[in-house]
């Protein structure tokens, strides 16, 4: 959805960071995401662009792409611009655009035929493809970088190149097609300038680096990291951002994203726009469930446009991972959950992290696939521009991420066809895990979020995870011991204490924590890696603490958010 830019919104863009040379009355798509400080300039964006911190463009033509920290494009660069359909019988975008977008007008009453609707086509024109550019390139004037093109860290583009493939990191390229000239440095200071990742870092806390001597800028970066200085990690914004900050007043904005559904690999119609989303029509309930996809996946500021909690959920995960140098990769893993609001998520992100396969298992029936799939619609689209914040762990592999993605049917998803948009690896099982043990078979990796707490016969359970547990992987348990009215109805994350009256009385509900290690050790598994968020319960719970539970220890009184890894 376009954005008419104002004096207003040009005036908060550049408080928050983000200057830029447009006059009101330009013209923006809402899904423009940057870090600040960057600049826009005179930068002609259609579609979709993330543009990283210290980055600047002058001017030229930006369709779908996402740009690293410390880029500097000249004037008139071109990235991404698509070509018309070569396979079809015409070239011209009559046959899949509407008239109007074609000759900016429309054609007469006569002529009744309905584009995009009246002509048979079983393929699209283009496939859309996401341009990626890495961190401190330089483009030169006039440089033309095909759609679908990656440029490394550090590489050069000179001015007038025509960029038809990949470009290495550091690497200078020229001419039309671009060829790689020479590398910016020897291939040992390249290695120690990319695992250096120095562009983490802000201009002022890079003060007084010796920029011009390599061995020592890269030890200078060392130091910085030992001493404890943290990565610069600003908020990124989105036009859609600034607009509801400026006029409050206006229909917040549920961004469309055709990048959404060019990560998802769906061929799509350049143009195309009937299947764009407003959260107006969202709050109508016309919209076959959004609102609940958008409450599930939207609920934090850091994430607008992507689901939060299971992003949240994951990166415990891998933060576990991490020190244990755990990978997915050709794995069978499991997602055991009860969330039947969000479904997927999960077994999704390990999928895309490699796994071979990934199966679903809910205690509980999908409550509205339109939702979920529209859901997972967001998630891809956070996704595909890089900023889930699950970048920071070691064990998610961005590239990969991003190569994984085609297999998503995003089109499939965002029209709310849940099943359609999945890829074949990835499956589906609702029930009790005890009843589908058999189907299930082994598995590698097994992620549990906020679902061992709902279990009666969590002993039996565990027994039967450790028989379809592979030598040599984990089981993930994230646990949350509160009394599960606080989700539903506000109480006390306490409340059962007081009444002994959970509403959902899982068994580690009753037990609490301590009984948890038993139950690992009744079942044969043992605890790896563990984290937790440990909040005491208050005077008040104390003083009118029901009779079962006095004499307890303080651990199993308090609220805790156990996170632990579990292996044979």
């Amino acid at each position: 959805m376009p954005v008419q830019l104002t004096t207003e919104i040009i005036a908060k863009l550049r408080r928050a960071g983000v200057s830029t040379l447009h006059q009101p009355g330009a013209v923006l798509p809402d899904d423009v995401t940057f870090e600040p400080p960057c600049s826009l300039k005179w930068m002609s964006v259609q579609q979709s662009l993330y543009l990283g911190a210290f980055s600047y463009a002058v001017s030229g033509f930006y369709f779908a792409c996402r740009i690293g920290r410390y880029c500097s494009f000249g004037e008139q660069v071109q990235i991404g611009r698509h070509s018309h359909s070569m396979h079809w019988a015409s070239t011209s975008p009559f046959f899949y655009m509407p008239f109007a977008n074609v000759l900016d007008q429309d054609l007469p009453d006569s002529a009744d035929l309905i584009p995009n609707r009246d002509f048979q086509r079983t393929t699209a024109p283009v496939v859309l493809k996401v341009t990626t550019i890495g961190n401190d390139v330089w483009i030169g004037h006039g440089a033309f970088v095909l759609p679908g093109v990656r440029i490394g860290d550090g590489a050069v583009v000179a001015a007038m190149s025509v960029v038809t493939k990949d470009v290495p990191p550091y690497a200078m390229v020229a001419g039309s097609p671009a060829k790689v000239v020479r590398y910016r440095f020897a291939d040992e200071q390249v290695a120690v300038l990319l695992s250096s990742k120095w562009w983490q870092f802000a201009p002022w806390q890079l003060k007084g680096a010796p920029v011009d001597d390599i061995p020592k800028f890269v030890d200078f970066i060392a130091a910085l990291k030992s001493s404890g200085a943290k990565p610069y990690a600003p908020r990124a914004m989105t036009i859609a951002d600034v607009l509801n900050a400026v006029a409050p007043s206006l229909p917040g904005i549920v961004a469309q994203s055709a990048l959404a559904s060019s990560s998802g690999g769906a061929a799509i119609d350049i143009g195309h726009d009937d299947a764009a989303l407003s959260s107006t029509r969202a709050r109508e309930g016309q919209d076959g469930g959004l609102t609940q996809a958008v409450a599930e996946y939207s609920e934090a500021a850091e994430f607008p446009q992507g689901p939060r909690i299971p992003f949240i959920q994951f990166g415990r995960f891998l933060a576990l991972a991490d020190g244990v140098s755990l990978s997915l990769r050709g794995k069978r893993c499991v997602d055991f959950g009860c969330g039947a609001a969000r479904p997927f998520s999960i077994a999704s992100l390990m999928y895309l992290l490699g796994a071979e396969s990934a199966i679903a298992i809910d205690v509980t029936p999908c409550a509205d696939t339109a939702a979920i799939a529209k859901g997972l619609w967001f998630m891809l689209d956070a996704l595909s521009a890089g900023n889930s914040g699950l970048e920071q762990y070691a064990t998610y592999d961005l590239e990969l991420v991003k190569a994984r993605l085609i297999d998503f049917d995003a089109d499939a998803l965002r029209q709310g066809r849940l099943m359609e948009g999945l890829p074949k690896a990835i499956r589906h099982c609702v029930g009790d895990y005890l009843a589908i043990e058999s189907e299930l078979g082994v598995f590698d990796v097994m992620i549990s979020n906020s679902v061992f707490e709902h279990i009666p016969d969590l002993d039996r359970t565990m027994r039967a995870f450790r028989k379809n547990l592979r030598q040599g992987g984990v089981i993930y348990a994230d646990i949350d011991y509160r009394d599960h009215r606080f989700y539903v109805s506000g109480a006390s994350p306490w409340q059962y204490l007081m009444d002994d009256d959970d509403v959902s009385p899982g068994y580690i509900n009753k037990v609490r924590h301590a009984a948890m290690k038993q139950l690992v050790g009744n079942a044969g598994l043992r605890i790896v890696a563990s984290a937790q968020v440990v909040t005491p319960a208050p005077p008040e719970v104390l003083q009118n603490m029901h009779a079962r539970y006095r004499g307890a220890s303080v651990d199993d009184l308090a609220v805790v958010q156990d996170s632990v890894l579990l292996q044979l």
